[in-house]
């Protein structure tokens, strides 16, 4: 007779690691100008791959950027975090 199979935790776990963290890469991007919008932090990511989102972090009481955000990528994530890593945006690095 074979074996019966159960999956634990870890099991789970690292299957649905694959699953997400395999196919999206949320990057944190920190010290961005205060006027940065989410739309230039999407096209400045995009020019290395696909965007699924992007956002700048903004105080709830003025709107105002908190000088960071995140940008969800499909592809090219290493690559676009080797590039900016520095890079000058808004006279910022």
């Amino acid at each position: 007779m074979g074996r019966k199979w159960r999956a634990t935790g870890a099991d789970i776990a690292r299957d649905l690691s694959a699953v997400y963290w395999g196919a999206l890469r949320n990057i944190y991007v920190g010290n961005i100008s205060w006027s940065a919008s989410d739309e230039q932090l999407r096209e400045l990511f995009a020019a290395f791959g696909s965007v699924s989102s992007a956002r700048v972090i903004t105080d709830r009481e003025t709107g105002r950027s908190r000088g960071f955000g995140f940008v969800e990528m499909e592809d090219g994530a290493g690559e676009a975090i080797a590039e900016l890593n520095g890079h000058e945006m808004d006279s910022r690095p």
